[in-house]
């Protein structure tokens, strides 16, 4: 029995000692058994793995949740990535790699540390650390052992490289990838980056080509529903509606969120065909309706966007701009939307109606809030440029025309003219400025009674509508102050002081202006101010039309090279040669109205200016350029060779070949005469006469060189080698 019992309890032992000995074999992280094997594959799977993957899901989901997109133009494939979000996240991303790392330290023979390192990968990429992020997917591509594990890092490097605006890399990677086979998972992703690529690159056409292959493969829900709205607007702005509006209407299938399906709703709308006046009245009675739902508060500013951008579909100005400033008005906590409504009612002053001050404050407005990414943005800011100052020359003009004109009227008449016109202008902006103050105050009234009622309607246990609070309330009141009447100073016991027949406030207060007497005070402030800038004494109106010319001038120029306004071009520039003659831009000015004239196909007077040209300024640029066209090219080439040919002359003066540097000289001279750089090859004949020729010859050459070319900047060096020669 002993020996039995000894012997059972050896093969327990023997058995445990087995077992473990077995765990820890298989434990080990560089074993190549079935058992070890499968131990770290299930380990690393579901352990390190598993909660790296979880915590970049949570942060994808985090994106897309508080993604902030702009309806005003094509929405990105991949949503834009929220800097600030990630930031918040940083602490996240960190256990993320720490997590994914320990695939690699504890699990080294498992099939999961390559998909382990694509983590390590994308969380580097939203840590921003794009140069580690890049090397990480790329150590992947070259030695991951399964190819869908590649591919896997290919695409997202892709996004990587698109994102950090390195596009010709981003394209080598997608040319690659589009010739390799693609599991599904990979293959609708490579088609999502593909198409994200391609939308970056504004090539739309090929973005609509991956969307539309991606769809297939794609799960519904509401990033499929966002799919088919960007192919939705893609196609609305190829003019394809038919195609759009099929987009479209696939959207609300797809479970989007509000503000999706509110934005898809309106640009149904847009794609609608409306060639008749049914159709345009039918379609205004839905934006109507959506502006009464109370869900689209929020959204009102983009229903009266939309409304003006279908009355400008129908050349309806008025009725665009107005709907324009309604949405402005209605942008309480939307900034971007805001600035597209200022940008719209910009491009219609400046495309439109031509009223260019206007679209300068609507520009700077739209400009304030306005993406950088926004379409034509440069060329948006740099109009806003060319306004301002265009705006500031028309000031100008404007200004120094009406004080001119003042100055020239006698005081007497002068001073009622000013009284007169600056108090009916002071009485207009004081009679709008009491109107959008009441409006103001109307809807502040509206607001507050919409409040009250919600509040009355959802707060049951107000105090004034619980009977018995009130009651506690009043026996309280009594206890404390009696049983008193409701009347003014109740407060106060005695009042025989207080009860006066007089308001002491009606004594304190000022009696309040009315709206005459304020416009009446402004004026006078304005007309004040206005009589010390008046140029009264001559020299004032000296000053005054110097400023005048200069803005005329430079005011022509922008209508003519930015603005490219024929007719105002024309008119600003004639009103500047006839009232000054003597300015040196007259030469130029003429010359643009010579060839305004010519593009509006007015002959006769483009004729005329260059017939003034060629006799009153034969030698000005302008007119050499009328007899050749090619004289500005050919001045060019003239002037390389006068360049060329004097810095020959001069290197065979430094090398004492001076009979050589004057051979070039006198040739050149000879085949260029008058031209630009003439003193430099002067002064240089005078250089070689000093080494050359007597003193006294060398004097006669040095005086005719400061006789002849006294403007010149070498007549200086001249005299100082003069004075010198002297001193000796």
């Amino acid at each position: 029995m002993a020996m039995k019992a000894f012997l059972s309890n050896f093969m327990t032992r023997a058995i445990f000692i087995g077992f473990c000995s077995l765990l820890v074999w298989a434990c080990s992280s560089t074993g190549t058994g079935y058992v070890s094997k499968n131990y770290h594959n299930l380990t690393a799977h579901y352990n390190a793995y598993f909660l790296s993957k979880e915590i970049l899901r949570a942060i994808d989901k985090e994106l897309f949740d508080k993604r902030k997109d702009n309806y005003n133009k094509i929405l990105d494939i991949i949503p834009p990535i929220d800097t600030n979000l990630l930031r918040a996240n940083d602490n996240n991303l960190q256990d993320c790699i720490k997590k994914a790392a320990l695939v690699k330290n504890w699990h080294e023979n498992s099939e999961w540390v390559d998909p382990a390192y694509v983590l390590i990968g994308k969380a580097r990429f939203y840590e921003r650390d794009y140069i580690n992020a890049i090397t990480t997917l790329k150590y992947v591509n070259t030695q991951a052992k399964e190819e869908q594990t590649k591919n896997e890092a290919l695409i997202l490097l892709t996004q990587v490289f698109t994102y950090i605006k390195q596009t010709d890399n981003a394209r080598t990677v997608l040319e690659y990838l589009k010739k390799q086979p693609l599991d599904n998972e990979n293959l609708e992703n490579f088609y999502l980056v593909a198409a994200h690529y391609y939308r970056t690159m504004n090539d739309m056409k090929s973005a609509a080509k991956y969307l539309e292959r991606a769809l297939p493969m794609m799960k519904n829900g509401e990033i499929k529903g966002r799919v088919f709205f960007i192919l939705g607007q893609i196609y609305q702005q190829a003019e394809l509606r038919e195609q759009a509006f099929k987009y479209y209407k696939k959207v609300a299938k797809n479970n989007p969120s509000y503000e999706l399906a509110f934005y898809t709703k309106l640009y149904k709308a847009q794609v609608h065909k409306f060639d008749q006046n049914s159709d345009a009245k039918k379609i205004m009675r839905y934006y109507k309706k959506l502006l009464k739902d109370d869900k689209n508060i929020d959204y009102k500013d983009k229903i009266y966007y939309e409304m003006a951008l279908f009355q400008l579909k129908r050349d309806s100005i008025g009725a665009a701009v107005s709907y324009l400033k309604n949405s402005v008005e209605n942008s309480t906590n939307n900034p971007l939307q805001k600035a597209y409504s200022f940008l719209k009612l910009a491009e219609i002053s400046y495309e439109r109606t031509q009223e260019y001050e206007d679209a300068k404050l609507y520009y700077d407005s739209a400009l304030v809030a306005l993406p950088r990414d926004a379409d034509n943005y440069e060329l948006i800011q740099k109009r806003g440029q060319i306004l301002g100052e265009f705006v500031k020359q028309l000031q100008t003009v404007r200004l120094q025309d009406s004080l001119l004109k003042l100055a020239e009227m006698p005081r007497e008449a002068l001073s009622e003219y000013l009284d007169e016109k600056l108090f009916e202008q002071e009485l207009k902006k004081q009679k709008e400025a009491e109107r959008l103050a009441l409006e103001a105050q109307k809807k502040a009234a509206q607001q507050q009674q919409a409040n009250t009622l919600t509040q009355m309607t959802t707060a049951a246990n107000w105090y004034f509508y619980n009977p018995k609070a009130v009651q506690v309330g009043a026996e309280n009141f009594k206890k404390k102050w009696g049983d008193r009447k409701l009347e003014d100073n109740w407060r106060r016991k005695y009042k025989t002081d207080f009860n006066t027949d007089i308001d002491s406030l009606d004594v304190i207060a000022a009696k309040p202006l009315t709206t005459e007497e304020i416009a009446r005070r402004r004026a006078q402030t304005q007309k004040d101010l206005l009589l010390k800038m008046i140029p009264f004494e001559q020299t004032q109106k000296d000053s005054a039309k110097l400023k005048l010319e200069s803005a005329l001038y430079q005011l022509g120029r922008i209508y003519q090279f930015d603005l490219q306004e024929p007719n105002n071009t024309i008119n600003t520039f004639e009103r500047f040669v006839k009232e000054y003659p003597q300015n040196n831009n007259v030469p130029e000015a003429y010359y643009q109205l010579y060839i305004t004239y010519q593009s509006i196909k007015n002959d006769e007077q483009a004729e005329r200016c260059k017939q003034i040209l060629l006799s009153q300024y034969p030698n000005s640029l302008y007119a050499k350029v009328i007899q050749n066209p090619n004289f500005i090219a050919e001045s060019k080439k003239a002037r390389k060779e006068l360049t060329d040919a004097y810095q020959k002359a001069y290197d065979a003066y430094d090398n004492q070949h001076y009979e050589t540097a004057s051979t070039l000289i006198a040739e050149t001279l000879q085949k260029y005469p008058d031209n630009e750089i003439q003193d430099r090859f002067v002064f240089l004949t005078v250089l070689i006469s000093l080494r050359t020729q007597s003193p006294e010859q060398a004097q006669k050459a040095l005086n005719d060189f400061i006789e002849q070319y006294a403007d010149s900047p070498l007549s200086n060096r001249a005299r100082e080698i003069q004075a010198q020669m002297k001193s000796k």
